[in-house]
């Protein structure tokens, strides 16, 4: 066993001083210069020209900046950016705990890998929309609609959306499709797997990430395959999707989805009534006709008898003259 000193404390950390001052030296002597990149953490507010101990993250693991404050204010720099830092590793002691951070010098702002494979996927959309954009479907005009809604099992929204169709003359058939919202394979199997005349594609607001499903190249496709008329209420007032670009309405939510469905039911309802009307003028009108048709035969045949009078009491008179001019002669 080696030898053991006893130290006061006031001495151990006199001990830890000299460590970490043998250990700047040595930095200084031989710095170390390095370029990390990550996402910047909360950036902790400072009385001096330098912000300390500003977490830079990837993945699990962190390091510790010195970042100076004009370089921030220069680069608008927030907690969340992905950034690429720059600059020497200093030793650092405090409450008798060494520890090393980057004494920043230089920073820029980079585009994280999360970011780029969004763009990738967002630019991959837009090309796919360009392909599969195809002309709107008008509403359907058959009398027994059915409606295919997809949602999530456990929500609100199916009720908002039917509640607005309740009461329909006659009835709508239903056929509620639950499935995870979040998931672009399974909302875009549901889609191909519908039956009804109009697909309602609904869900209540949340997270930016997870209303991004409704960017997937899948669910895109799949909404333009589809021959049904498409409706999409997805999220707030506000939130817009690349889906809403292949649907043949966009609502801006659940409950305004079934408005629209209703007031597309009551429209054609109106409109059914007045063919119904039209119809019925059109064959009072011909009902009309005919008749005047008729009276027009009856009365030329009434006229043409008329015109024949005259030669047909000549014809009796002169036949009555000779038959009594021969009754005289005989």
């Amino acid at each position: 066993m080696p030898a053991v000193s006893e130290v006061s404390i006031r001495s151990l950390a006199d001990l830890y001083a000299s460590i970490v001052a043998t250990a700047q030296a040595h930095v200084e002597q031989t710095p170390l210069f390095v370029s990390v990149k990550g996402m910047l953490g909360q950036i902790p507010s400072s009385n001096y020209p330098i912000h300390y101990n500003v977490p830079l993250h990837e993945d699990q693991d962190a390091a510790y900046l010195n970042l100076p404050k004009a370089l921030v204010a220069e680069h608008d720099l927030r907690a969340g950016d992905y950034v690429q830092a720059s600059g020497r590793i200093v030793p650092n002691l405090y409450q008798s705990r060494l520890s090393f951070r980057i004494e920043v010098s230089d920073i820029a702002l980079m585009q994280s890998p999360a970011a780029i494979q969004q763009e990738r996927q967002e630019r991959g959309a837009v090309e796919q929309l360009k392909r599969l954009r195809r002309p709107t479907v008008p509403f359907p005009s058959v009398e027994a609609l059915r409606v295919s809604v997809i949602c999530a099992r456990a929500s609100q929204v199916f009720d908002d959306f039917a509640g607005q169709l309740a009461n329909m003359q006659p009835p709508l058939r239903l056929e509620r499709l639950d499935v995870s919202m979040t998931d672009a394979t399974a909302i875009a199997n549901a889609i191909a797997k519908a039956s009804g005349d109009v697909i309602a594609l609904i869900r209540g607001g949340g997270a930016v990430e997870e209303l991004r499903v409704f960017d997937s190249p899948q669910v895109i496709e799949a909404l333009a395959a589809t021959n049904a008329y498409r409706v999409v209420g997805l999220g707030h007032t506000g939130d817009s999707n690349l889906a809403g670009l292949v649907a043949d309405f966009v609502a801006s939510t659940p409950t305004a989805a079934g408005a629209h469905m209703r007031a597309q039911l009551d429209m054609r309802a109106q409109a059914s009534s007045a063919k119904l009307q039209a119809a019925e003028h059109a064959r009072s009108r011909s009902e009309h006709r005919r008749q005047v048709e008729a009276l027009q035969v009856e009365l030329a045949r009434a006229g043409s008898a008329t015109r024949r009078w005259p030669y047909l009491a000549a014809g009796v008179f002169v036949g009555c003259l000779l038959f009594l001019a021969l009754r005289y002669l005989t």
